[in-house]
């Protein structure tokens, strides 16, 4: 299962700094849905950033005067010193009123409509709420971010778009050259998918033209995936090495059944030594005698 976060695209349409689109990503993940509050150390911003805490102090000023954030400072009493200090700043995130993206990009198809080869500059032309996929920010670039963020937008749900590079990078606020190293570094990290399209189906040439992006689901946390290996592997030693015969034993109403395979069974068997079979033979045989009597009772 997938995180996603609620972004906003006003941050495309403000000329901010890598490192305070990042900062803004990861108080956007830490925000609550309703109040978009929320209450992160500076140490903590950083750590999750891979930045240092006067980068954090900057990114938090810029994203203020932007328009694109709120800080209230707090201050709490401590009783053991009679003393007041401050503690984590509460930060609100300005979202303003939102459309729906189909009604964005109608919108844009309809003031694109009879203008061949003109792009104008910024095709979001109003602020939408939509689904940022999750990442770990401290191995991305604030450049990085920005772009894998964009194509998510533009790809929607299903997760792949026809986009050029002069399109994200006037949208974004980059270079195109920028954007070109983003999307190769990105498709390296395994967060991207890129195919290069030709016009050979509509000219007859082998013309580049818009390449088609991917957004490609997270890779798994090692750790959890170790684990669930592991489980699993003890799980199939138990069922596979078990000493209860995979062969019912019914008396009565009782009935007990070994979910092993026969395969499993098999393999067991081969592998027992002769006083493990013994010892399984005895086990059986009494284990049907109790069966037995209780069945007579």
């Amino acid at each position: 299962m997938q995180k996603y976060y609620i972004a906003s695209t006003a941050a495309y349409q403000v000329s901010i700094s890598s490192t305070a689109y990042k900062v803004l990503s990861y108080l956007q993940q830490c925000a609550d849905y309703k109040t978009r509050t929320c209450y992160p150390k500076r140490k903590t911003i950083a750590a999750k950033c891979g930045i240092s805490v006067r980068s954090v102090v900057r990114a938090v000023n810029d994203l203020c005067v932007a328009g694109l954030l709120k800080r209230k400072f707090q201050f709490a009493f401590f009783v053991g010193d009679n003393s007041i200090r401050q503690k984590e700043n509460l930060y609100t995130i300005i979202d303003c009123p939102q459309i729906s993206l189909q009604e964005a990009n109608c919108i844009e198809m309809s003031n694109l409509k009879g203008k061949s080869g003109v792009r104008s500059k910024g095709h979001i032309e109003h602020n939408i709420l939509y689904r940022a996929q999750s990442a770990d920010l401290s191995k991305l670039t604030g450049n990085e971010l920005k772009v894998y963020n964009y194509i998510t937008l533009r790809a929607g749900k299903g997760c792949s778009c026809f986009l050029s590079k002069k399109e994200i990078a006037a949208d974004c606020g980059i270079s195109t050259v920028t954007v070109y190293r983003c999307i190769k570094k990105l498709a390296n990290k395994g967060l991207l998918d890129v195919q290069a399209q030709t016009r050979k189906s509509i000219t007859g040439d082998n013309g580049t033209t818009s390449n088609l992006y991917t957004v490609l689901p997270l890779p798994r946390r090692p750790k959890l995936a170790a684990a669930k290996f592991l489980f699993a592997f003890l799980l199939n030693r138990t069922l596979g090495y078990s000493p209860i015969s995979p062969d019912f034993v019914t008396g009565g109403h009782i009935k007990l059944v070994t979910p092993r395979t026969r395969s499993l069974k098999n393999k067991a068997l081969k592998k027992e030594p002769e006083w493990k079979t013994k010892f399984i033979k005895s086990g059986r045989s009494w284990l049907s005698k109790i069966l037995n009597t209780n069945g007579k009772a």
